[in-house]
């Protein structure tokens, strides 16, 4: 079943596709605003299979109007492969739309698109570049195709659980418009053999037109085999700079030649225009759990360039309090122009987070508006193995990380047992928002709803009324957080506290406040994790943790 629901204001929409798991589904998760106002949306077409992976995906894009209703969808089918990228959408300056993707042999015995199912089975990953026109049709396709390792390791256990991305493949892990010209970075990955492992994996960084040529392309080999690059490196690694481009990646990053030691936390590489290496840096964590490395690493990074000439990194970060079982949302700005420092200087740094497993936006979490203002997104409380009832926020912060405005997005309100989660937020040229998710209720995982919903400025901002369109906007924030003396604190026109307690790891009360106040004094309390409880006139509590340096 397909729809497209409009709230009644003109200022936001939200269009859903919900579906049962019965032959295919559709699952969108990132989004582009185009020159005339539509939105066009990019995502995967999964096909049911068997075990192992249970769907195979292959590239697809849908497009919306301006007001929010459906114009066109298509998806890429191609025979005995598998499309291993999200694709990637681009305008060229004649306002054209363009999608780059790749596909890589389909190892999913159970499905009938498996690649040795053919009598010439393919033994290449291909990366295209689509024209397409107003419908979404192919207009123009430029391919190339390079040989990849088409091994199966199947006498290994995680080889067979996802056997997709475990064998040799082609990632695209960021793209991106600049002066013309296509910009980015992939992987080419051998098959994950550890016990024997295989040729050593690659990543390429290229220049193409929108004629699909490669202008310019430098390839360097990395320190792995079978690296699982579609699992740890998401998109939008890459950011452009005035003398050439910076690439965040989680960890040593393990680039033959250019590697620091392998307990690094994340490392940054400084390329000039043409793709070579100039030097690196560790970018680090504000604070990290001791003596334990692996913890400590960035995952779910993607990143943002500021109108400061700093860079945005949102990640997830391992909980201090419960490292083995829950993970924190973060977000950072770095100063990586800073030459005499490594690692880099932390310039902001916020920490959102519950008792459970939460996540940033998976593909985009972080995307700077025109005004200079960051927009951040992320999930609460997903928990292992997604099996909770989760709520997505988005914030917009100034250039210091202070929130100017709170919402919470949840598809069927507070406590409905819909398990949902961000996968995009971008910044639209009217000071808004595009929010990608996907969503599905916790009772009945058959049935499943990927929306896009787009906010203007104003919608952060009036609290009555986005209840009423089924928008919650949160009545209060609170900044800094971490936060060292005074944590400050401001209540939404509509609302009104009634009691604001702070609670330490022990569960003490440590401080109250009544009514109205503009501030709670923590100079005085030990550096630690502390709970927030508000509570409204409406009987409404809310919880949050606070970090007090």
């Amino acid at each position: 079943m397909m729809g497209a629901k409009m709230f009644a204001q003109e200022w936001v929409y939200s269009y859903e596709n919900d579906y049962l798991f019965d032959v295919t589904c559709l699952s969108y998760g990132d989004a582009k605003e185009l020159v005339d106002g539509q939105v066009a949306t990019s995502g995967s077409m999964f096909f049911r299979s068997g075990v192992g992976d249970f769907y195979t995906t292959h590239p697809a894009v849908m497009l919306l109007s301006s007001e929010g209703s459906f114009v066109a969808q298509n998806d890429f089918f191609r025979p005995g492969y598998w499309g291993s990228t999200t694709p990637y959408l681009f305008e060229n300056d004649n306002g054209e739309l363009f999608v780059l993707t790749s596909y890589s042999p389909d190892h999913d015995s159970t499905y009938f698109n498996y690649f040795m199912n053919y009598d010439d089975p393919p033994a290449n990953a291909i990366i295209v570049l689509y024209k397409l026109d107003d419908k979404l049709r192919v207009v123009e396709s430029y391919e190339h195709s390079y040989a990849i390792d088409t091994f199966e390791n199947k006498a290994n256990t995680f080889w067979n659980n996802m056997p997709q991305e475990h064998s040799g493949n082609i990632f695209i892990f960021s793209a991106f418009v600049d002066e013309g010209n296509i910009v980015g970075c992939y992987s080419k990955s051998s098959t994950y053999c550890p016990e024997a492992p295989r040729e050593h994996d690659s990543i390429f960084f290229f220049r193409m037109d929108f004629n699909g040529n490669f202008l310019d392309r430098v390839g360097y080999e990395t320190n792995g085999s079978g690296e699982v690059f579609q699992l740890f490196y998401r998109r939008y690694h890459m950011v452009k700079v005035d003398n050439g481009y910076h690439l965040f990646l989680q960890g040593s990053g393990g680039i033959v030649g250019h590697s620091p030691n392998a307990s690094r936390q994340g490392t940054v590489f400084y390329l000039d225009e043409h793709f070579n290496i100039l030097r690196y840096k560790q970018f680090k964590h504000y604070n990290v759990i001791p003596n334990n490395a692996s913890n400590n690493i960035f995952y779910n990074i993607s990143v943002s360039r500021s109108q400061q000439n700093t860079s945005y990194v949102a990640t997830s970060a391992r909980s201090k309090d419960d490292p083995s079982h829950d993970e924190d949302c973060r977000l950072y700005e770095y100063n990586d122009e800073y030459e005499a420092s490594d690692p880099l200087p932390i310039v902001n740094y916020m920490e959102r987070a519950t008792e459970v497993w939460d996540i940033p936006a998976m593909y985009k979490a972080v995307d700077v508006s025109n005004d200079g203002s960051v927009y951040y997104a992320y999930t609460l409380n997903v928990g292992w193995y997604n099996n909770r009832d989760s709520w997505i926020m988005i914030e917009r912060l100034d250039a210091d990380f202070n929130t100017l405005s709170e919402l919470y997005y949840d598809l069927g309100g507070e406590n409905d047992e819909i398990h949902s989660e961000a996968c995009s937020i971008i910044a639209t040229s009217d000071g808004g928002a595009l929010l990608v998710l996907n969503s599905y209720p916790l009772d009945n995982i058959e049935w499943y709803r990927t929306s896009i919903v787009r906010f203007s400025a104003e919608d952060f901002m009036g609290i009555k009324e986005t209840h009423d369109n089924n928008i919650k906007v949160r009545p209060y924030y609170f900044y800094p957080n971490p936060v060292q003396n005074q944590l400050r604190m401001h209540f939404s026109p509509d609302v009104q506290p009634v009691q604001v307690e702070l609670y330490d790891l022990q569960g003490r009360l440590v401080r109250t406040q009544s009514k109205a106040f503009e501030s709670i004094d923590m100079s005085r309390l030990p550096a630690g994790t502390y709970t927030l409880r508000v509570t409204l006139e409406d009987g409404k509590t809310y919880s949050d943790k606070v970090v007090k340096e």
